[in-house]
């Protein structure tokens, strides 16, 4: 899977974030359109879709999508250890694992680190998928919750249900879930619906020049 670099995409002022997550096996996706104005970014559309399928975004092929992807090909590993080196936490999190074959992210904590990863083959396809049948401009990709880390201080509230996750502030644990009743989120001045948090935590990730494997593992 390649993407364009950085310097050769015209990024513009308007970005959509998409999560494809997972319920009951099918594969289901979140979208939000976000503008970016001055230093500000201003929601301006959901959408949902039951399936790859039944993506409709023709008319806004053109804007710089923003991928996350948290289905249930997505796993997760608590390790009690922070480290700089990025992959003595992914073997350490997952011992056998050959790194040919696996996209990784990890969220690090004070005194310990989530690391999320999915095989490359099911993620180049999910990519595939969303340029050539949807016609979406994908500039960056982002595994599990990892983006949320980016947002977490401005979020007022202790329990944030994700969309298949639950992430408790008070004790930074992150849990797999059924798929709960979403609230409404308080981030700084703007408030996101809790299936769209991962959508817009992966914008801000983008723009604050945290560019996920989209970036680093990608290019």
């Amino acid at each position: 899977m390649h993407f364009s670099k950085i310097e050769n995409i015209v990024i513009g002022n308007q970005f959509l974030g998409i999560e494809v997550f997972s319920n009951e096996n099918t594969e289901k996706v979140d979208v939000i359109l976000v503008q970016k104005k001055k230093e500000e970014l201003n929601v301006k559309d959901y959408y949902s879709f039951s399936s790859l399928e039944t993506i409709a975004l023709n008319k806004l092929a053109s804007i710089p999508v923003i991928l996350t992807v948290n289905t249930e090909k997505v796993l997760m590993k608590e390790i009690d250890i922070v480290e700089k080196n990025d992959l003595i936490l992914v073997k350490k999190a997952f011992t056998n694992l050959n790194l040919d074959d696996f996209y990784y992210d990890i969220w690090r904590f004070e005194s310990k680190s989530f690391v999320f990863i999915v095989r490359k083959n099911y993620l180049d396809d999910l990519v595939h998928r969303l340029t050539n049948a949807c016609h979406l401009k994908i500039v960056s990709v982002y595994i599990g919750i990892s983006t949320f880390k980016n947002i977490i201080h401005y979020v007022s509230q202790d329990t944030i249900n994700f969309n298949g996750k639950t992430y408790v502030k008070s004790t930074q644990n992150v849990t797999n879930t059924d798929l709960l009743p979403q609230k409404v989120y308080d981030i700084g001045s703007i408030k996101i619906k809790g299936e769209n948090i991962l959508c817009f935590s992966g914008i801000v990730s983008f723009v604050t020049f945290n560019y996920g494997i989209g970036i680093n593992n990608l290019i």
